[in-house]
């Protein structure tokens, strides 16, 4: 197992390493962490990037339209008594069951958001027997608790985990229909969580001294039989024992978003930003141009134009100016002047950007 999960998470990480850099670049968008290119400040101070914001509002927008009240319908088949059924039980159990699901650990909102910035998402689904077979539930059945007592309990712990993957993180084999096959999910533990969860005898290397801090390569296997764990790289890698799942399909949703055409790019994918990717990151760059302009203006130093000939002529007159900060008084004779040093200014042109670039935006990105 150990052999055929590296070989795979090697030859899919080089064919993913491109659109693995447009992720991370449609995450900064997001964040407020891309590299701007910007006007370097005339003065000591330093450049404070200033971003608009827009990208993450962007994205948020689009959550919170798509994340409203969700009703789930059964497709009936059978007649009156069938669609009784389905609208009577079915229905009503679903559409419970997933909420209940997703007030225990939140996946249709991080579902949404990963769709807006990298344009697909990955949720696992898988049961979970053992729920129904903990401490709690031996305890209560060694108390002797009653039937209404066991079912309050099963309705509050559904067997069933329903978790989100990142994106980012999830390397997947697609079967003929399209659909995930077998899927890597890549991820990094602390020891000290690996030995609480599998024990010491599942740490990569035997015997080895790990920090409880010090993070270990983790990568999760799923196929339409078992779920796997790889634990470390290569041949000193761990394998705690296979879960054997009986769904008979791969049990991880793929929820594809915007699609591209092959390129020779290798971006097989674009999220919500991607077609305004560089007009705001533009946007950034001027906003960030206009406040180190008014930065540097407004803590530019005086400086003090002096009439040498008048103050010649005048008994007592300094040939200078001495300044003694902002409460200095200085006493100036005709033709002398008091201004701050001059530095690079803003243009109209800066502001009239902002606004038609707001206007494209619109057009590319807010209207989809």
């Amino acid at each position: 197992m150990n052999e055929r999960i590296d070989t795979l998470r090697t030859r899919l990480e080089a064919s993913m390493s491109t659109q693995r850099t447009m992720d991370k670049k449609m995450l900064d968008l997001y964040l407020q962490k891309s590299f701007l290119e910007v006007k370097q400040s005339d003065t000591d101070l330093p450049v404070k990037p200033v971003g608009t914001g827009l990208g993450g509002f962007m994205v948020d927008q689009r959550v919170a339209v798509l994340t409203g009240p969700l009703f789930l319908r059964v497709a009936a088949r059978g007649g009156q008594t069938a669609d009784r059924h389905a609208s009577d039980v079915l229905e009503p159990y679903l559409n419970g069951a997933v909420q209940c699901l997703n007030d225990e650990v939140e996946v249709r909102g991080l579902i949404e958001q990963d769709q807006g910035i990298y344009g697909e998402a990955y949720t696992l689904l898988i049961p979970a027997p053992f729920f129904w077979a903990d401490e709690e539930m031996r305890e209560m059945a060694e108390k002797g608790a009653s039937k209404e007592e066991y079912e309050e309990y099963k309705a509050q712990n559904l067997p069933v985990v329903w978790r989100h993957w990142d994106t980012r993180a999830v390397l997947a084999v697609n079967n003929d229909r399209g659909e995930p096959a077998e899927v890597l999910y890549c991820r990094k533990m602390c020891a000290d969580d690996i030995v609480a969860r599998w024990g010491e005898g599942y740490l990569p290397v035997k015997n080895a001294k790990y920090k409880d801090s010090e993070e270990l390569e983790v990568t999760d296997y799923v196929n339409n039989k078992v779920i796997g764990v790889m634990i470390g790289r290569g041949k000193t890698a761990a394998n705690p024992p296979e879960f054997e799942h009986h769904m008979g399909v791969t049990p991880v949703a793929h929820f594809s978003g915007g699609r591209l055409p092959k390129n020779e790019f290798g971006l097989t994918r674009k999220g919500f930003l991607f077609h305004a990717r560089e007009l705001l990151l533009s946007m950034d760059e001027t906003m960030t141009d206009i406040r180190t302009n008014i930065r540097d203006y407004v803590t530019a130093p005086p400086v003090a134009t002096i009439n040498p000939q008048v103050r010649g002529e005048m008994q007592g007159w300094p040939n200078k100016v001495e300044w003694a900060g902002k409460d200095a008084i200085i006493n100036l004779v005709t033709g002398e002047t008091v201004t701050r040093f001059p530095v690079s200014q803003i243009t109209i042109d800066a502001y009239q950007y902002l606004a038609k670039s707001r206007e494209f935006l619109d057009l590319t990105s807010l209207r989809e």
